[in-house]
This record gives C-alpha cells, sequence and structure tokens, in this order.
C-alpha cells in the first residue's frame, strides 16, 4: 500500500489514521452525481430486451459489473422521467434487498429504485 508523507485522526475507531491531504465529509459534497432509477412496468413489453443496460441488485456484489442482466427500450426512459443513464465508470450500492451490496459498473448504464448509482470526476471511486 502507497505510504503517504504525514497523517491525521479520521475521529473514526476502526479507521485511525488517513493521509492528511484526504477530505472529510458527506457524500454529496464530493458526489458529481448521486441517485437512484425506477423498474418499468414489467407488464409492457415495450420496456425490455432493449440496448440500454439497465441494473438490479442481482447484477451487484461481483465487485465488478460489465454486463447488466436485462436491457431497457428507448421508450421505457421516454416514459418513466426517473430512470437515466449513468456514465460510466460509477458505484452502485444497494440501498434495500443485499443492502450494502457494491460494484464498479464498467458500462454506462441505468439503474432500478433499489440502487443508488455514485459518480464523481474529482474523487477515486475506488476509495469511497
Amino acid at each position: 500500500m502507497e505510504r503517504y508523507e504525514a497523517y491525521k485522526d479520521s475521529g473514526i475507531k476502526w479507521v485511525r489514521q488517513i493521509p492528511v491531504s484526504w477530505e472529510e465529509g458527506a457524500l454529496a459534497h464530493f458526489a458529481d452525481i448521486l441517485g437512484s432509477g425506477a423498474t418499468p412496468s414489467t407488464d409492457n413489453e415495450l420496456y425490455y430486451d432493449g440496448d440500454i443496460s439497465w441494473l438490479q441488485v442481482r447484477d451487484l456484489g461481483k465487485g465488478r459489473v460489465a454486463t447488466a442482466s436485462r436491457a431497457i427500450t428507448d421508450k421505457a426512459l421516454e416514459d418513466f422521467s426517473v430512470i437515466r443513464v449513468y456514465r460510466a465508470p460509477f458505484l452502485a450500492i444497494a440501498m434495500y434487498a443485499s443492502i450494502g451490496s457494491v460494484s464498479f459498473v464498467e458500462q454506462d448504464s441505468a439503474v432500478n429504485q433499489a440502487i443508488c448509482a455514485i459518480a464523481s470526476g474529482s474523487m477515486d471511486l475506488r476509495y469511497l
């Protein structure tokens, strides 16, 4: 592991010290994008089997996600304003089922409502 010139107390017992150059604060202050998504109606076949990668909790927890198990269509994006495509790379964290499952997503993807997507151009997501 890389050694830093100087360290400071993190204020967190199990973390102990962090490099002096690291900033502390709420995630919302460091993330450029912090959001979620939705599940298009499964009764409408026009929303599925498209070209847009769509992550579900079952896709997470494998370290890295290169391909989602399902895909949605442009029609789903048009009809559900809460669904957006997050540009890779980003972190996907399960918020409900399998709480805490995390994956580094390597493909532009939409997510369902049980996933929090976090992206940052200034923060190294590997350390989040």
